[in-house]
């Protein structure tokens, strides 16, 4: 997995002479703090928020240690020793570590600003992709590694010539959603968007809360640029190209070790496929190859595809069904129209070559269908709370609102620790007007990060709705304290703001 640390910049709001609080996520606040059972309270300008000691580094309160509870506690201290990070230095040692850890923090802060506006972004060319974003650093770059391993994984399993006039695509990462979706194109809520016509480009917008899921996208959008190495003038159709992402897509990056793993289970669409197995829908091969976009390319689909990647006698004989659709002189294309034609298959003549390749023309694909629903079954007896919350989350960016609604239901049922799961949630029940409902999930969520200002501005927007103006208020200046430097929550607060006065 990529190693995202938060940005503890970001977070920054300083004060003088102010207690420091510094959070295992990499977040730390300057503010007046108060120790209590099991945390700290944090003051701000628009309230207080208890912060549990689970999330906490290190909390420096002037003329507040915590008392000894050991019998070791008690000696150290009586040495004159402090603790900082799970250690017991001398003051002034916690005290250098502290300016050091603020300090570099600053800088980070300062030169994250610098870099803020999509005129001012950073420009990076490595040996396939020329990279520009506004994005922290440290998360850059974890991407650009896990992009050009990925680059080179694919074109070594697909055994690909590159392309004599391919030069290094142009890649985007946004840190700001207006600004991904001006520069993409990209609209409705999508994390991640591929230029399928030349010039070729790839944009991404990171988010910081969820970066794992900025990665799968990256992983599965990427992925649609490399399917065109085999034929840069063919265009995959929706079944095998969405289902050959999507198993990609499943990639993860280790920095330390610097090694990709490809072939992971999807957890999120296990989830959707449970739900439709339980509901009494086996998809067949041909049933799903002939549906021209199903939304099921993206959970069965992808779960048959897995299986051919992941059986010795079938992987290589998939492997030539998909480069044959792209290549062979004895598969039958025809061009789209528009100002960009493209050379693609009718799903008919997918299904045709499907079978020829993979050799079941004559005793047809019953014996075949078989295998694959047994993997299904295998695949699902991993299923984890993981799954559930991943896959609320894709059926929420596919604007699939029902079916996200019952998935986070299931999720939270099932012990979802996820902020974002609340929050999304309890979206989708106050877009509903389900407002009682939709502020107990929002407060849910804060449980498990009481510092997160999205919830805050989401808060404020169902108090609005109940007419409770005053709170509604003071919940979306909160917003604004927790996260000063986020361009998009400053404008959504502000017209917020506004509405709440005009109430």
């Amino acid at each position: 997995m990529l190693r995202l640390e938060t940005l503890a910049a970001a977070y920054l709001v300083v004060a003088t002479n102010a207690d420091i609080l510094c959070l295992k996520d990499g977040r730390f606040l300057e503010k007046e703090l108060a120790r209590c059972d099991g945390g700290v309270v944090v003051q701000f300008e628009n309230g207080e928020v208890f912060v549990p000691e689970a999330m906490i580094l290190e909390a420096v309160i002037e003329g507040a240690e915590i008392e000894p509870a050991t019998q070791t506690e008690r000696e150290q201290i009586a040495k004159g020793l402090v603790r900082y990070g799970g250690r017991w230095v001398r003051p002034e040692r916690r005290a250098e570590l502290i300016r050091e850890l603020i300090a570099e923090r600053r800088t980070a802060m300062e030169e994250l600003r610098a870099h803020r506006l999509w005129r001012n972004r950073y420009k990076e060319t490595t040996k396939h992709f020329a990279f520009e974003h506004t994005i922290p650093p440290n998360a850059f770059a974890g991407y650009r590694d896990a992009m050009e391993a990925y680059f080179q994984d694919f074109v070594k399993t697909w055994r690909i010539k590159l392309p004599r006039k391919l030069g290094p695509v142009r890649v985007g990462f946004h840190a700001d959603r207006e600004s991904f979706e001006q520069i993409s194109g990209a609209s409705g809520g999508t994390v991640g968007f591929f230029r399928f016509v030349e010039p070729f480009e790839l944009n991404f917008y990171f988010d910081r809360r969820d970066p794992r899921y900025t990665e799968e996208v990256m992983f599965h959008e990427t992925n649609h640029y490399l399917q065109k190495l085999f034929e840069l003038s063919f265009h995959y159709p929706h079944w095998p190209g969405e289902s050959l992402a999507e198993y990609y897509g499943a990639s993860v990056w280790d920095p330390e070790k610097e090694e990709l793993t490809t072939g992971l289970a999807q957890e999120g669409r296990l989830a959707q496929i449970e739900r439709d197995i339980a509901a009494g829908k086996m998809w067949g091969i041909e049933e799903l190859i002939l549906d021209e976009r199903a939304f099921e390319h993206y959970t069965w689909g992808w779960s048959l595809v897995h299986f051919l990647m992941h059986h010795p006698k079938h992987k290589k004989r998939f492997q030539k069904f998909y480069v044959d659709l792209a290549r062979s002189k004895k598969v039958e294309r025809y061009l789209t129209g528009g100002a960009d034609p493209l050379w693609t298959c009718t799903q008919e003549e997918v299904l045709r070559v499907f079978k020829v390749s993979l050799r079941v023309e004559k005793r047809g694909l019953k014996e075949l269908e078989r295998e694959w629903h047994v993997h299904v079954q295998d695949l699902l007896d991993n299923l984890t709370v993981r799954g559930l919350e991943k896959a609320a989350m894709q059926a929420y960016w596919a604007d699939r609102p029902i079916r996200a609604r019952r998935l986070f239901e299931e999720a939270i049922e099932a012990g979802s620790e996820q902020p974002l799961v609340h929050l999304r949630y309890g979206y989708l029940l106050y877009r509903d007007d389900a407002f009682g409902a939709a502020g107990k999930a929002v407060r849910q969520g804060l449980e498990h990060d009481p510092l997160d200002p999205y919830s805050y501005l989401l808060l404020g927007r169902i108090l609005r709705a109940k007419g409770e103006r005053d709170p509604a208020r003071k919940s979306v200046q909160l917003a604004l304290e927790l996260d000063p430097d986020d361009a998009w929550l400053e404008e959504s607060a502000r017209k917020l703001l506004e509405s709440i006065e005009e109430q």
